[in-house]
């Protein structure tokens, strides 16, 4: 089966690390042939490159400027006419909408990916609903097809395929030695429990609702907060400079460590013995989570999207959305049982697995595809 993906962003996060893990893992279902149209050089270009996967580069398109849209779906009909693929993907709404048209009018299914759900019906999310449907739409979650589904495509066949680990579990194998030199870098006890998040310098990932929770705890003793991830554009650079003074207002200027952009985040993980993050929007299916569940950490998050999907009472505990108190309690809960925190540490492991095996995955989206794709 070849398999032409479309993608038009410019960022990396979970979209493009899928996609990357998709050519790097491809000898697990050798059914799928995969070649990537892309509108923008960037890092996943180079990654995907480095794998020995074609990558077409089919053209900028933006919407302000018409000429380069029908500069790129010329590019993309050459593309698909050359690679004659059996189904094409768009991941997200900006391909479906420059794409998905002439694909159909060349005979070809489409497939809609949705790897988050829609927050606000944008220019594209508007003009989807208005065209023609796809053959197929999948999520990345139950709350992400559900939302697909309400707003955009109520009667298209869907399916929800989590994403494949994009790591190998030995990412997070680190020694004692390395553990321990982590934590007297950053000022930490050997004996204090420490709480991780992780994640880019965006407000929606809760960092100021978690902050708020760990003030309500300062009289909780053993306790530190690593708040990993660094701010590189201007609004970024105020917002964490927010989050340093409500730290010193709440006095708890001794236990947070603003550790700053670091590209050691599995030895954090490791080394850590919670997760926390109180987003205060849904997402589609959190890396953030997996690879602290692939650390064996328990997690704290609020219930929101599809958080309750990932996080079962057996590996974490989840909280209302922007409730410092219920955040503050679930955190107290398994700062202070040390026996009860392996448990879910051990417990969020096999979840992970069982949620995110690579291979697994990777032939779910097989047999997915198997279901539209030409020939099939």
């Amino acid at each position: 089966m070849k398999v032409l993906h479309l993608h038009a962003g410019t960022l990396y996060g979970g979209v493009e690390t899928f996609l990357v893990t998709l050519a790097r893992e491809r000898a697990l279902c050798p059914e799928m042939e995969h070649h990537f149209g892309l509108c923008f050089e960037m890092r996943m270009t180079q990654e995907l490159r480095e794998q020995g996967i074609p990558v077409t580069m089919v053209g900028e398109a933006r919407f302000s400027r018409p000429l380069t849209v029908l500069q790129t779906r010329s590019a993309f009909k050459k593309l698909a006419a050359r690679f004659q693929p059996d189904v094409v993907i768009c991941h997200m709404a900006k391909p479906y909408w420059l794409y998905g048209a002439a694909a159909r009018k060349m005979g070809l299914p489409v497939v809609y990916y949705m790897h988050g759900p829609i927050h606000t019906m944008d220019l594209f999310d508007k003009l989807l609903k208005r065209g023609r449907q796809p053959d197929l739409m999948i999520g990345v979650s139950e709350h992400t097809v559900r939302v697909g589904k309400e707003m955009l495509f109520p009667d298209v066949p869907s399916a929800v395929i989590n994403y494949p680990m994009p790591w190998p579990s030995s990412r997070y194998d680190f020694n004692a030695e390395s553990k321990a030199a982590l934590r007297t870098e950053l000022d930490t006890p050997p004996g204090a429990v420490v709480v991780v998040q992780a994640v880019r310098m965006d407000p929606w990932k809760g960092h100021k609702d978690l902050l708020a929770a760990l003030a309500l705890l300062k009289d909780v003793p053993g306790w530190v907060h690593w708040l990993v991830g660094g701010a590189q554009k201007p609004h970024e650079i105020e917002y964490l400079e927010g989050l340093k003074q409500q730290v010193r207002e709440a006095g708890i200027e001794d236990r947070v460590r603003f550790v700053g952009q670091r590209t050691d985040v599995p030895r954090f993980l490791a080394s850590a013995d919670v997760y926390s993050q109180a987003n205060t929007e849904s997402e589609g299916f959190s890396l953030s989570f997996t690879e602290a569940m692939s650390a064996g950490l328990p997690i704290v998050t609020t219930d929101i999207g599809s958080a309750g999907e990932v996080v079962t009472p057996d590996i974490g505990l989840l909280a209302p959305v922007h409730d410092a108190a219920k955040i503050a309690d679930a955190l107290k809960a398994i700062l202070t049982d040390g026996p009860r925190r392996e448990r879910m540490g051990a417990a969020a492991k096999a979840r992970v697995h069982q949620l995110c095996e690579t291979g697994q995955q990777i032939r779910r989206l097989h047999s997915e595809l198997s279901r539209v794709a030409k020939g099939s």
